[in-house]
C-alpha cells in the first residue's frame, strides 16, 4: 500500500508535470541533502498534480451535468483549452469508471497539435476504436484499455463522428456494471475477526482474485 498509494504517485508526478529525470536523480544521488531537496520538489509536484486533477474532474462533471446528451453517446468525449496533458489519463479513467463507458479527453494547446488520453471499460477496445481513425491523426498508440493520440484541432469533429460510429458498430453494448459477490454471509457471521482474516489474503485486485 505504501508503494502504490504514497511513493508511486509522487514519482509519477514528475513525468506528468515536469521531467522524470528528477526521479532518477533523487534515487541515484548519494547526497542526502540533494535527495531531500528533490523529494520536496516531487512532493510539490504531486500536490500540483492533485489540484489539477481535481479541477479538471470538476470541470468535466459540470459539463456533463449541463449537457446530459453527452452521456448518451457510446463514449464520453470532452475537449478543452488549457487542460494539463499530464492529468488527462487520470481524469479519463475516473470518468470511465463513474459512467461505465470509455472516456476520451482532448487538450487543445496554442500553436500546437491537440493531445488526448483515453481510458476504457471491459469489452471495449478503445485503442482499436482510435486506430480506426488513423487517417485523421498525427500519431496514436496504446492498448485495449488505455490509449492516446494527437490531432489537428480542425479534424477533431470528423474524428469524433468516426469514432462514435465505430464504437456503435463494434463495441459491446454498455450494460450497467455488475456486482460480483464471492460469498454470501448472514449478518451474524460478519465480525472484525473475519475482516482481519480476509486481510491476510491480500494483495487483492487484478491477478489476485
Amino acid at each position: 500500500e505504501t508503494v502504490s498509494w504514497v511513493i508511486a504517485p509522487r514519482l509519477n508526478a514528475a513525468g506528468r508535470l515536469a521531467d522524470a529525470r528528477l526521479v532518477v536523480e533523487m534515487l541515484l544521488t548519494r547526497k542526502l541533502s540533494l535527495a531531500q531537496e528533490l523529494a520536496g520538489s516531487l512532493e510539490a509536484l504531486n500536490r500540483d498534480r492533485r489540484a489539477k486533477t481535481e479541477a479538471l474532474q470538476n470541470q468535466c462533471e459540470d459539463r456533463l451535468s449541463r449537457d446530459p446528451e453527452l452521456l448518451r453517446q457510446p463514449a464520453v468525449m470532452l475537449d478543452g483549452n488549457g487542460w494539463e496533458p499530464g492529468v488527462l489519463g487520470l481524469v479519463a479513467g475516473s470518468l470511465a469508471r463513474l459512467h461505465n463507458r470509455p472516456a476520451i479527453l482532448v487538450a487543445h494547446r496554442t500553436g500546437q497539435a491537440s493531445v488526448a488520453s483515453a481510458r476504457s471499460i471491459e469489452g471495449t477496445d478503445i485503442h482499436s476504436a482510435i486506430a480506426s481513425q488513423a487517417n485523421l491523426l498525427l500519431r496514436q498508440g496504446g492498448h485495449p484499455m488505455a490509449a492516446g493520440f494527437s490531432i489537428e484541432p480542425a479534424k477533431l469533429g470528423a474524428f469524433r463522428t468516426g469514432l462514435m460510429n465505430w464504437l456503435r458498430e463494434h463495441a459491446a453494448a454498455v450494460e450497467p456494471p455488475t456486482l460480483a459477490i464471492d460469498v454470501a454471509q448472514g449478518q451474524g457471521k460478519l465480525s472484525l475477526g473475519m475482516a482481519e482474516e480476509t486481510a491476510r489474503l491480500a494483495p487483492f485486485g487484478a491477478g489476485n482474485p
